[in-house]
């Protein structure tokens, strides 16, 4: 009398496991796809890093500028495609960074950032307290671009107290160019607004 109950349910509880190792599978496959995606958006991003430094580099010179201080920090973030959680509700890095014809350093607390993220985002890393002795220091003639509405008075002081920098007034050009947006940039930016739809029904 006891075992009938197993064996009438016998077909549900196997199509129950068919169902289950699908599922298993199918998730498998989503994640394989996943990771695969993963490392093509890793390659995507340090090429992305590589171009927009170019970009940059190209902007300054038609400014009649060869180097810019940064110390904006969401163009910070653009620039070198980082985030962080140094700031409460915004996802970016205390940082400055430096960009001229022959480098583009970051300026952070290197102490706590991964040794192969580190590597990925620059040979030139130097702690985020160098940044203004490294800027007191150039020692061949150059011409800096400086937004004076974004550069703090600290970094702007150090920068006219060096002998061997020209200071050039004119806008950041990270603010125009991080407002256009490219397509894994705009992909991203509607599967937030989707995924932002659906919580907000689901809720």
């Amino acid at each position: 009398g006891n075992i009938s109950g197993p064996i009438f349910h016998w077909g549900a509880v196997t199509a129950g496991v068919r169902s289950a190792e699908a599922q298993q599978k199918a998730l498998l496959a989503a994640y394989q796809l996943a990771v695969s995606t993963a490392f093509a958006d890793v390659d995507n991003a340090l090429s992305r890093r590589q171009n927009v430094i170019e970009e940059l580099r190209s902007k300054l010179e038609a400014a009649g500028a060869e180097a810019i201080f940064v110390n904006a920090l969401d163009g910070i973030a653009w620039l070198y495609n980082i985030r962080a959680n140094d700031v409460a509700c915004t996802p970016v890095a205390v940082a400055y960074a430096y960009v001229s014809k022959e480098n583009a350093i970051l300026f952070t607390n290197t102490a706590r950032v991964d040794a192969d993220v580190l590597r990925v985002l620059s040979e030139n890393g130097i702690p985020y307290e160098d940044v203004f002795e490294y800027a007191a220091n150039i020692k061949h003639q150059q011409v800096v671009l400086c937004d004076e509405r974004e550069l703090n008075f600290s970094l702007y002081h150090t920068l006219t107290n060096n002998s061997n920098l020209t200071l050039l007034e004119g806008d950041d050009p990270i603010k125009l160019m991080k407002a256009i947006k490219n397509e894994v940039e705009t992909k991203n930016t509607y599967e937030a607004y989707l995924q932002d739809g659906i919580a907000e029904a689901e809720f």
